[in-house]
């Protein structure tokens, strides 16, 4: 059976995959949003503290995009949460204009 894709013609599995990369790559918050960015993401807010919005207007929660199972919600939260706390973050809507 082949993965459904979605109209960005990546598979969810794909996504997940280089998101988890960028995660274990990554030595600090601002060095796993660039990579995020490089990717084509933007971190926004939304109804979960952390989601990604990809160019396509898809939105995804970050921690369900991290396929590591050492790695909790709470911790995605304390990583990002100094450089990036969600008052300062775009919601939804908005990294979907942007």
């Amino acid at each position: 059976m082949t993965p459904l894709l979605d109209v960005s013609g990546i598979t969810k599995e794909e996504r997940i995959r280089v998101v988890t990369e960028a995660w274990r790559r990554s030595d600090s918050a601002r060095a796993f949003v660039s990579a995020l960015e490089d990717l084509g993401y933007i971190l926004a807010t939304g109804n979960r503290p952390y989601v990604l919005v990809d160019i396509y207007g898809n939105m995804n929660a970050l921690p369900k995009m991290i396929d590591d199972r050492q790695v909790r919600t709470n911790d995605i939260r304390a990583f990002l949460e100094k450089d990036f706390p969600t008052e300062s973050l775009p919601g939804v809507d908005e990294a979907r204009s942007l």
